[in-house]
């Protein structure tokens, strides 16, 4: 009896349902590479080390970010045949909302990770910083030892899970020596400060006077004035940084005994600058330091209401000053 079908008709059968299949699979795995992941906020996902990959597959769905992770572990399996060079890095990652599954894994395969972040405030001082660091739990290691005041930039920094402590306070050494040295080079010419440090020094005392960028240039410019002068700074952080050290915030208000304190950080007692800064300055009031107000002014003091007053004579000063107490007067009997 002859075959329904010859041999060649047959192999044409088997070759279309074999394309069919390979077509049916190929557009279903096209379909979930590029399919959305749905998730109603974005999540951090973490990749042990040492995790297998059924281990991650099955812990992406834990966390309900795929579901049926047999699927995608199949599918990965596939893609990881074809490039074996291809493998997920350890680490936190980010999953955003209506991330591509095919995204997904190519920052898997890339290790881009997650990056978290700190701000250290302008003005802190190198104990505050070093507090900061150790309260981040998602950072490791101890740090060796205080950094020199100063010595820190305050800015925002990045960091992934499991990064150094000590490695955070080098790099923001490393950022504060490459910024100084741009600023200190388009300084001024004819500012008074000798060096770098010097530069430093009295940025750190204008940042502790003031927060408003509209006048840190003038009260740069009202110590360079004084230091021309050779008059005594007289700025008030330097008397609490001479009581504390920058070791913690002095909860109380300065005591005439505190103007009279013996320290080479009182400016109410030495003339010139402190041996060192009081605080860590940021880019802007080094800046403002380095090219201070071209001013007469000899004199500043808070008026009260978040800025300050400026003036040229002891006398004009003392006025201002009566305006001050007056003001503090009036509300501290608004409070009884």
């Amino acid at each position: 009896m002859l075959p329904l079908f010859s041999r060649s008709f047959n192999n044409k059968i088997i070759l279309a349902v074999f394309l069919v299949i390979t077509v049916f699979c190929y557009l279903n795995i096209h379909h979930t590479l590029h399919k959305n992941i749905q998730l109603d906020k974005n999540v951090v996902f973490e990749i042990k080390k040492g995790a297998n990959y059924n281990q991650i597959f099955s812990n992406l769905e834990k966390n309900k970010i795929i579901k049926q992770h047999q699927i995608h572990f199949f599918i990965f399996k596939i893609i990881n045949k074809l490039k074996p060079n291809f493998y997920f890095k350890a680490g936190e990652y980010e999953v955003k909302q209506n991330t591509k599954y095919i995204e997904l894994i190519e920052k898997f395969i890339k290790g881009e990770t997650y990056l978290r972040k700190y701000t250290i405030i302008e003005g802190f001082t190198s104990y505050q910083i070093v507090d900061l660091l150790q309260q981040i739990e998602y950072l490791n290691g101890d740090i060796e030892n205080i950094p020199a005041e100063g010595s820190l930039l305050p800015d925002t920094y990045f960091y992934k899970k499991g990064d150094s402590r000590q490695d955070q306070i080098t790099l923001m050494q490393n950022r504060m020596a490459t910024e100084l040295e741009k600023i200190w080079l388009n300084r001024e010419p004819s500012t008074p400060l000798k060096n770098k440090k010097e530069l430093l020094i009295l940025a750190s005392i204008v940042e502790k006077e003031t927060g408003l960028r509209t006048e840190r240039d003038h009260v740069a410019g009202v110590f360079i004035n004084r230091l021309k002068q050779k008059m005594k700074l007289q700025s008030d952080p330097t008397v609490l940084y001479a009581v504390t050290l920058g070791k913690y915030k002095l909860d109380r208000p300065i005591y005439k005994k505190d103007l009279r304190k013996t320290s080479n950080y009182n400016t109410y007692h030495i003339f010139g600058l402190p041996p060192s800064p009081i605080a860590n300055p940021g880019l802007e009031a080094i800046i403002a330091t380095s090219r201070p107000k071209d001013t007469l002014d000899l004199y500043f003091v808070s008026d009260g209401f978040g800025r300050h007053q400026f003036s040229q004579t002891l006398v004009e000063h003392n006025k201002n000053v009566r305006k001050l107490r007056k003001i503090e007067k009036m509300r501290k009997n608004e409070k009884k």
